[in-house]
């Protein structure tokens, strides 16, 4: 079964095999914040490849999938850009099935057990952090179960946890009660 956290660690040191980031199809990597963040640690790689040249839109529940090896300063392995489509039009039902469809990909991405992301910094979403919070750990556990109780194969390149990363103190006690209630 998959676990969840909230962590207020560095997400570019944590020992994770991907790196979730959110995208708004506005403006898929915003000029200040965690994505510009993540776009200078690869060196531009994602305004300059994948939002120019191959045109990712981040339209709602599309996703693009990128290698951070030659990036120093993040540990992990892969960048998964979701697109969160409009923000005028993001629900908290939108934002579970989000989250669903993250973990379906995840779950068929080889060699990824372990992911973390940062919730998008987005007004909608931070003014109700606690109940996104829960739409997101609701969707993640929806599409993250798996009835194995008969399976004689134990597998361990499978998904089993997602860690919510947030620095901000407050927010992150904000997201303790929705990750209890999504549970």
């Amino acid at each position: 079964m998959m676990e969840i956290f909230i962590s207020p660690n560095d997400i570019f040191q944590e020992n994770a095999n991907l790196i979730v980031i959110f995208c708004e199809e506005d403006n898929p990597i915003e000029y200040s914040g965690f994505n510009k963040e993540v776009n200078q640690k690869l060196n531009g790689l994602i305004q300059n490849f994948v939002i120019e040249k191959e045109e990712f839109k981040a339209e709602f529940g599309k996703t693009y999938l990128l290698s951070a090896y030659e990036s120093q300063e993040i540990k992990s392995d892969k960048i998964l850009m979701v697109g969160l489509g409009k923000v005028s039009e993001l629900t908290f039902a939108k934002f579970r099935e989000l989250s669903q469809i993250i973990i379906k990909i995840c779950k068929g991405i080889k060699n990824t057990k372990r992911i973390i992301l940062k919730m998008p910094e987005i007004d909608i979403i931070t003014k109700d952090i606690e109940y996104y919070t829960q739409a997101f750990v609701e969707g993640a556990l929806i599409s993250g179960y798996s009835f194995d109780k008969y399976k004689t194969k134990n597998d361990n390149t499978l998904m089993n946890s997602l860690t919510l990363y947030q620095d901000d103190k407050e927010l992150f006690k904000i997201m303790e009660k929705g990750l209890n209630k999504g549970r």
